[in-house]
């Protein structure tokens, strides 16, 4: 019964052309987000993660303390670097502390900070704690052991192949026959035949997240340090290294 209206178009008629429209929405907006984090972080030539330890600066003054080691370090960090209020008061003992901040610059980054630049689509910082660890090497065995099955994982000594990589890393695979089934990552090292291995960097596998990860593990000014960031950031990583290590460098001297 037409009643004098117009009949209203069939709603497979509709969906095709809308449908079309919102993907190549999508796809426009996943693929410039792709696109802008495609690539490291371009890092200036000189970079002071120290510019905030000045004469006039307010410090928190507090311990870490490394349990394994059986010892206490102090540090001396500007307020600035703590977000948390029961952070931000001098004289505590505490076993972890984790640290935001931009790459680059090294100033501190707020959580609601990174809220608003992930929703613009920029992921310019990283994150860092400060803790007490276990070995090095034992730490690469561990990512190594969980990266197969339990049982191939439980047979593993600890010798592994050390397999050229990039940005001055090497990379470990089993020694023989490999799992059925391994988790799509890496395990990476960074070592000389003086001092063994000096980090450990587990990531995982271009195109297994839309945005792997990276942890980086090192020593330094007598803590142990893991750093979280994008796997596009892998280049970086021996800056990441140097400037936090420069930080915690200012930080433990002005403390003790």
């Amino acid at each position: 019964m037409n009643n004098g209206m117009e009949p209203m178009p069939k709603r497979s008629s509709l969906r095709g052309p809308l449908l079309a429209a919102l993907l190549a929405v999508c796809s426009t907006s996943t693929t410039a987000n792709t696109t802008r984090s495609a690539q490291p972080t371009p890092l200036p030539s000189e970079r002071f993660p120290c510019a905030a330890f000045t004469n006039d600066a307010t410090y928190i003054d507090f311990s870490i303390r490394m349990e394994l080691e059986d010892k206490t370090v102090p540090l001396s960090i500007p307020i600035q670097f703590f977000e948390d209020f029961w952070d931000r008061r001098s004289g505590y003992e505490t076993q972890a502390q984790l640290f935001r901040v931009e790459i680059g610059s090294f100033e501190p980054v707020s959580r609601k900070e990174t809220s608003v630049r992930t929703r613009k689509g920029v992921r310019n910082w990283f994150r860092f704690l400060i803790k007490d660890h276990i070995p090095l090497e034992d730490i690469a065995h561990m990512h190594m052991k969980l990266s197969g099955p339990f049982e191939f994982g439980q047979q593993l000594t600890g010798e592994y192949k050390r397999l050229p990589a990039k940005y001055g890393l090497k990379e470990l695979d089993f020694p023989d026959k490999q799992p059925e089934y391994r988790r799509p990552e890496n395990v990476f090292v960074d070592e000389n035949s003086e001092t063994g291995i000096a980090a450990v960097i587990k990531c995982f596998a271009p195109g297994s997240f839309k945005f792997p990860g990276c942890q980086l593990y090192f020593r330094a000014a007598a803590l142990d340090v893991s750093v979280n960031f994008r796997r596009t950031e892998l280049p970086n990583w021996q800056k990441f290294q140097a400037d936090i290590t420069q930080f915690l460098t200012c930080a433990t001297s002005s403390g003790a």
